[in-house]
């Protein structure tokens, strides 16, 4: 009886978001180089303890990285889905993905900043 319109996204405006994307990675991967300089340099002028609070600071960049990475992918998904049903379903993927990486990274998180607490404090 009634025909669903189509809400089909236009070539023309996926290619461009693809594009924004790309650009957006490059300066992301630029920052993220410098940035790592500046934690390598911090490490060389410190102590163990810095050492290890640099180490966590590592990981959580690290964890960080990963996760805009995901969201770059998410973003070129999102950029090619055709109408708005694959929309919602690339979308509800990723956010249970998020959810169990969270859950580990804060896991991970935990426990590095409970062995540098001992190690500062003895008997913590």
């Amino acid at each position: 009886m009634f025909e669903k319109p189509s809400m089909e996204i236009p070539a023309a405006v996926r290619q461009m978001a693809e594009q924004n994307i790309e650009q957006t990675r490059q300066a992301y991967t630029q920052f993220l180089a410098l940035a790592q300089q500046a934690q390598n340099l911090m490490m060389k002028a410190q102590g163990e303890a810095i050492r290890n609070a640099l180490d966590i600071q590592g990981k959580a960049m690290r964890m960080a990285q990963d996760n805009v990475e995901a969201n770059f992918k998410l973003a070129a998904e999102l950029a090619r889905a055709r109408d708005l049903r694959e929309y919602a379903e690339i979308q509800t993927k990723f956010a249970e993905s998020q959810v169990k990486s969270f859950q580990k990274q804060s896991e991970d998180l935990g426990r590095m900043v409970a062995e540098l607490a001992k190690k500062v404090q003895p008997g913590v």
